[in-house]
């Protein structure tokens, strides 16, 4: 059956991530990241899944966001938001 997944083993994670943080005006804000992340199985309980890449993990994630503080009610923000994941 190809549904059923065991956490027997290892696995190593490796990447890199780079986030933004950057005030446009009084009222926005743009926020961003992108991250890469390469998971190889490292040790299982079939030793044909060593080597391979994990599952459930994205190699690429992203995201990019906007901030608005509304001048007319200053406790109020909205937010726009995109995601990516590979």
């Amino acid at each position: 059956d190809t549904n059923i997944f065991s956490f027997g083993g290892e696995q190593r994670n490796r990447g890199i991530e780079w986030g933004f943080y950057g005030t446009l005006s009084k009222d926005y804000t743009l926020i961003g990241g992108i991250a890469y992340t390469d998971a190889e199985i490292t040790k299982a309980t079939d030793v044909t899944e060593e080597g391979k890449q994990a599952t459930k993990l994205p190699d690429l994630q992203a995201k990019l966001a906007l901030e608005w503080n509304l001048p007319a009610m200053r406790d109020l923000t909205l937010i726009g938001q995109a995601n990516y994941m590979s």
